[in-house]
């Protein structure tokens, strides 16, 4: 779920450069903040705290938002399709580390 919400964020931030720009500055809105508290409820259902849960929350959305907002600057000319497959593998990679080392995180799926 999370991988499909970030990929879909991203494409929509390299199509719409601007609107990454309002989505940062605006206050979010009633059902974006909805949404956002439904992601925060699957993280507590899967076993974090609601400290942890804030916490990897705000890591992938702040990792996503960043990473998007550097490949706008990148490919600020549009870019070519070389450029933009390589930011597809890079993009993934980073995101997939991430989430698997959070998901090591989980309380149940702790060795130890």
């Amino acid at each position: 779920m999370a991988l499909a919400v970030a990929t879909s964020f991203r494409r929509a931030a390299l199509a719409h450069p601007a609107a990454v720009r309002l989505f940062l500055t605006r206050p979010a809105s009633a059902s974006s903040a909805a949404r956002w508290l439904e992601v925060v409820q699957v993280l507590r259902r899967a076993g974090f705290s609601s400290d942890e849960a804030r916490r990897v929350f705000r890591a992938v959305s702040r990792f996503v938002v960043g990473w998007c907002l550097a490949e706008i600057v990148e490919l600020g000319d549009g870019g070519d399709d070389r450029r933009r497959a390589q930011g597809d593998g890079d993009f993934s990679f980073g995101l997939s580390a991430l989430v698997e080392a959070l998901a090591d995180r989980i309380p149940g799926d702790r060795s130890g």
